[in-house]
C-alpha cells in the first residue's frame, strides 16, 4: 500500500540530483492532479515519488538517482532476485545493484517498463539506484514509480543440501522408506524447505 499523495517518501532517499533540486522526496497519487494523468496512474500497489518542490515535483534537468537499501542477511544472496515494473520522467537511464549496472531501463512514464535483477547481490546491506534522467533544459515534473518483488531463500541444513547434491542418495532413502511403508507416499527431498517435519 503507498503512503498518501503529499507524503514524506520513507522508502527512498535521492542519492544524487542536478544542482539546484531539492533532494527530499513526496509521494503523488492521482489525488495530487498533474502530473499524475499524464504519468502512468497510481494504484494500491504503488505510487509516484519525486523532488519535494510542489505538487508537479518540478526539478532542473539533469540525472536524479533514487536510492534504497535493503538486508539479505541471514539469506542466501547468491539466489536472490528482483523482479517487477518501473516508470521514471523522462526516462529510467538505468538501474544498479550495488553500484553495478543491470542494464534495465524505462523509456517513459507512460507506461510501465519491466525489470528483472537475478544476480550480483551481496551478504547483508545492498544498494539499488534507480537512474533517472529529467530531459528538457528547465525545470519541469520528473518522479520515479516503481512495484518491486524481493525473493531470496533462507539457507538450508548441511543435510539437505547433501541430498540435493548426491541424488542417488535421495534415491536410496525413498527407497528404504518405500519399502517400509508400502502405500504411503513418499515425499520428494528436493522439495522440503528446511522447516518442513
Amino acid at each position: 500500500m503507498p503512503l498518501g499523495n503529499g507524503a514524506a517518501e520513507i522508502h527512498y532517499t535521492l542519492a544524487n540530483a542536478p544542482d539546484g533540486a531539492t533532494t527530499s522526496l513526496r509521494v503523488a497519487t492521482s489525488a495530487n492532479g498533474y502530473p499524475v494523468g499524464y504519468w502512468s496512474g497510481d494504484n494500491n500497489a504503488s505510487a509516484w515519488i519525486g523532488p519535494n518542490s510542489g505538487p508537479s515535483l518540478d526539478g532542473p534537468s539533469g540525472t536524479y538517482d533514487y536510492q534504497t537499501t535493503f538486508d539479505l542477511s541471514g539469506l542466501n544472496a547468491q539466489r536472490a532476485s528482483i523482479s517487477g515494473l518501473w516508470s521514471a520522467d523522462n526516462t529510467g537511464v538505468d538501474i544498479l545493484l550495488n553500484g553495478v549496472s543491470t542494464g534495465n531501463k524505462a523509456d517513459g512514464f507512460g507506461s510501465f517498463y519491466n525489470l528483472a535483477i537475478n544476480s550480483g547481490f551481496v551478504d547483508g546491506v545492498n544498494t539499488l539506484d534507480f537512474i533517472v534522467d529529467n530531459a528538457g533544459g528547465m525545470d519541469s515534473p520528473t518522479g520515479l514509480r516503481t512495484e518491486l518483488v524481493g525473493r531470496a531463500d533462507v539457507p538450508e541444513p548441511a543435510t539437505m543440501a547433501l541430498l540435493r547434491a548426491r541424488p542417488e542418495i535421495n534415491a536410496l532413502i525413498r527407497s528404504k522408506i518405500s519399502e517400509l511403508y508400502q502405500g504411503v507416499k513418499v515425499i520428494e527431498f528436493d522439495h522440503l524447505s528446511p522447516d518442513d517435519p
